[in-house]
């Protein structure tokens, strides 16, 4: 994502929970596109999800995951990807819930985050 606060960012790539489905999502200067359910989230229960991009940036591949390594579900995306001049993204999660004030809800507990490139980026 390009920002880290409570609006949609401007250019990014992630994975969703609305209500209890989990969605993909890519932003590109605005416009977005997101996927069909990837699965339906379970309380009490660890995730592991996997973003990945192909190599030549024309498609994401969002991946789901249980603690036992079962794929829960996948999708993917062709549209909206954030390449080019411009569109630079970092990492990280963002969790944040639209509630009356005073309401306490857990969104995340997170236990390990970590970020793989496969080949070489030229800048």
């Amino acid at each position: 994502m390009d920002c880290i606060d409570s609006t949609l960012p401007t250019d990014g790539v992630w994975i969703e929970l609305q209500y209890d489905t989990f969605y993909g999502f890519t932003r590109s200067n605005g416009s977005q596109s997101q996927t069909e359910a990837i699965c339906t989230a379970i309380e009490e229960t660890w995730y592991r999800f996997e973003i990945e991009l192909n190599a030549d940036a024309t498609s994401v591949e969002f991946r789901i995951y249980d603690d036992t390594g079962f794929l829960l579900g996948s999708e993917v995306l062709l549209t909206n990807i954030p390449t080019g001049d411009g569109r630079l993204l970092g990492h990280g999660i963002l969790a944040f819930n639209i509630a009356p004030p005073g309401t306490y809800v857990r969104l995340v507990i997170m236990d390990f985050m970590s970020f793989r490139c496969f080949r070489e980026l030229l800048r």
